[in-house]
């Protein structure tokens, strides 16, 4: 017998009274309304599609919280970072919980021998960087380099970035240094990586 909430009303036969409240009842506890009509306002189902708990508002199964993101939801909204849903939920209407994210880009073509300095691109606003880390490689691959920091006048001893700005980042070796030879002279080769801690 397929599912209608209006019933049973006092002109259902009366043989049919109980089986119509046994089927409501169970279409409640199964949270199954699949082929139910006239359901009530606020009903409650699990979606298995968006894996989530939504509620009827008349005309539409919505969120049941208003904030729940569906997993499609999640995914574009992370589109393009590297934040997970766990990191960051966030529904289509933008109401959720924003935790820091990271972006990793790619130094690009750096002959170190020959130049001192690059200045790579970020893509971010600058006012939501919270920090950055920087990674180098030999020509070979061999081997991973951190750059760190100019802390004041006391630069590592094989390169270190100085700031970000609105655009880039600048990253340096020093003259002399480690970084400052054959073994980093490679060109059509990504030196690295810059690592970019940020919120969102």
């Amino acid at each position: 017998m397929a599912i209608d909430f209006n019933l049973p009303i006092l002109t259902t036969l009366k043989a049919s009274v109980l089986t119509y409240i046994v089927d409501n009842i169970k279409a409640v506890a199964k949270m199954d309304f699949t082929s139910a009509s006239n359901i009530p306002i606020g009903s409650v189902r699990w979606s298995s599609a968006s894996n989530r708990f939504e509620k009827w508002n008349g005309t539409a199964w919505e969120s049941l919280d208003g904030r729940t993101a569906t997993i499609p939801e999640i995914n574009a909204v992370c589109s393009g970072n590297t934040a997970t849903a766990e990191e960051i939920i966030k529904s289509s209407k933008n109401i959720g919980v924003t935790k820091p994210r990271q972006k990793v880009v790619e130094i690009g073509d750096w002959d170190m021998d020959a130049t001192a300095y690059v200045n790579v691109p970020h893509g971010l606003t600058l006012s939501k960087i919270r920090g950055a880390r920087v990674v180098v490689r030999d020509d070979e691959s061999s081997s991973l380099h951190g750059v760190s920091t100019n802390y004041t006048g006391f630069p590592d001893l094989d390169g270190f970035w100085q700031y970000i700005d609105s655009t880039n980042i600048r990253i340096y070796r020093e003259t002399g240094g480690n970084f400052d030879t054959t073994s980093y002279n490679a060109t059509s080769f990504n030196r690295g990586w810059v690592i970019f801690d940020y919120v969102d």
